[in-house]
């Protein structure tokens, strides 16, 4: 097998569609006739192998002038869709891990960074399959200084996913105009004035995320007994925060 052809296989394809996505890319949009002379590869088994994939996204098709014709999609954003699911995988490696060794081991991830953050709160805890979501001393000023887009993300797409959500935000003028803008005492509170907090915890039904702001790193420690037990900490918190 050339070299061409183990890649391709080694991304998902079989070893006839890296022939025919191959030949796809010298011809341009091409019918099957066309396709299966180039590629040499019989013409029904062409029709089977390119509906696989137009599925593993390698291929699309299109009804042109009353005939079907099939195309490659640009390497280029086949590369991103690889890199997105690498990065969508690695965000989900203390989930599978947990499911490793036995439960009352902790699995723990490092992030380091502004976009290693950014993903770890995107796509591993907003997205988690919690019902509670409980945010302890964030600093509304920093954080929009940070991830200038994270709390719009948040207010867009993700926090309609829980069901019980608390907020206690640090007593500076950005928290205060917070707390007014969510005037709601149920969901949103203030740190008493003389206690900052200069990291953001957030905790889940089973994870507990920690962010240093200033210095640009986090922990997101994967355990449903230390996060009930950060949840006890959160309502003791919350019981002595301010209403406004």
């Amino acid at each position: 097998m050339n070299v061409d052809l183990r890649l391709l296989t080694e991304v998902g394809l079989t070893e006839t569609e890296a022939q025919i996505y191959l030949s796809l890319l010298e011809l341009g949009e091409a019918t099957v006739v066309d396709i299966a002379k180039v590629s040499r590869v019989k013409r029904p088994t062409c029709y089977v192998n390119l509906d696989s994939m137009v599925t593993k996204g390698f291929t699309t098709k299109l009804n042109k002038n009353n005939r079907l014709v099939y195309a490659a999609v640009d390497p280029q954003i086949i590369l991103r869709q690889l890199k997105s699911k690498v990065l969508e995988f690695e965000d989900l490696v203390p989930y599978y891990r947990s499911k490793l060794n036995s439960q009352d081991k902790p699995q723990i991830l490092f992030y380091e960074g502004k976009d290693e953050l950014k993903s770890a709160y995107k796509r591993v805890v907003f997205n988690e399959k919690s019902k509670r979501l409980y945010a302890f001393g964030t600093d509304v000023q920093l954080i929009n200084e940070v991830f200038p887009d994270l709390y719009k993300d948040w207010e867009n797409y993700y926090v309609n996913q829980f069901s019980d959500i608390k907020e206690i935000v640090n007593n500076n003028q950005a928290g205060k105009d917070y707390v007014k803008k969510h005037s709601n005492p149920a969901n949103t509170r203030l740190m008493p004035a003389h206690l900052p907090v200069s990291s953001d915890t957030l905790i889940t039904d089973s994870k507990v995320f920690i962010v240093s702001l200033e210095n640009l790193f986090g922990i997101l420690i994967d355990s449903k007994d230390l996060a009930d037990t950060y949840t006890s900490f959160f309502e003791l918190a919350w019981s002595a925060a301010d209403l406004n």
